[in-house]
């Protein structure tokens, strides 16, 4: 199993990795919004991804980056859903099997946000509005 990165605006797949790729992505999704990067850490060993600050990071980051990870509640213990909710992303879990592409976008999704059965094509719920009216 693999956890997936999905955004809350499209339900598009931003992400599918391990939980050391995914903690490296939400790093990264973490620096563009907020331009600091905070040394975070990963841990799935209860089955259930878990991300938290890393105890370097207070040698890392300044009095003032501190601060605000602590005014955004991102802490040493598990801070997933916090970090998830500042970023717009949700984490899922689920197989390989279960992705699908839109035919029209190109982009993954879970294939529940894929309509596969009315057209010749596959279709993501945000491109069959369009793809309908021009078939």
């Amino acid at each position: 199993m693999q956890y997936h990165v999905i955004s809350l605006e499209n339900n598009e797949i931003k992400c599918s990795d391990g939980p050391e790729g995914v903690r490296e992505f939400l790093e990264d999704l973490f620096y563009l919004k907020f331009d600091f990067n905070p040394m975070l850490q990963d841990n799935d060993e209860s089955g259930e991804l878990e991300v938290y600050l890393h105890t370097d990071t207070y040698d890392e980051c300044g009095e003032e980056q501190l601060n605000k990870l602590d005014e955004l509640g991102i802490t040493e213990c598990d801070s997933l859903q916090t970090i998830c909710n500042l970023l717009g992303i949700k984490i899922d879990k689920f197989s390989k099997d279960e992705i699908a592409s839109c035919t029209v976008c190109k982009t993954s999704y879970h294939e529940n946000e894929i309509n596969m059965v009315d057209y010749d094509v596959d279709v993501c719920t945000t491109c069959e509005p369009a793809y309908k009216t021009s078939v």
